[in-house]
């Protein structure tokens, strides 16, 4: 799937008690770090939704079976492509778990942007 105009890219700082929900099939969380900065880079049907993590209300579609995936990022930069839907960009010292379909896969490498985020 190609998108038909420029990317643009969606900036997102997230606390320690927050999550991301894309779309309501792709939850994002992470750990030990106070907060990280998420580059996301997706088409604008989707949607991007930020939740307090106590808040123990399922919002993910009850239609489909998930796996949960971890990744350590050890405040090097690293790109997380989901599924050939979203790639982005994390950065800081921490754990990052990824709630996904079972049947999408996840790619992580070392970032091919390299430009800084601003703390």
């Amino acid at each position: 799937m190609l998108p038909k105009k420029t990317l643009k890219p969606k900036v997102y700082q997230l606390k320690n008690t927050q999550k991301l929900v894309i779309s309501d099939f792709i939850e994002i969380t992470f750990d030990k770090a106070e907060k990280i900065s998420l580059v996301l880079y997706l088409n604008d049907f989707n949607t991007i939704n930020k939740y307090n993590i106590n808040n123990k209300e399922n919002h993910l579609t009850d239609d489909l079976s998930y796996t949960t995936k971890s990744f350590p990022i050890n405040g090097v930069k690293k790109q997380i492509t989901i599924g050939d839907l979203l790639f982005m960009h994390v950065v800081g010292d921490c754990n990052i778990t990824i709630k996904l379909p079972k049947k999408m896969h996840i790619t992580i490498m070392g970032a091919l942007m390299k430009w800084q985020l601003m703390k």
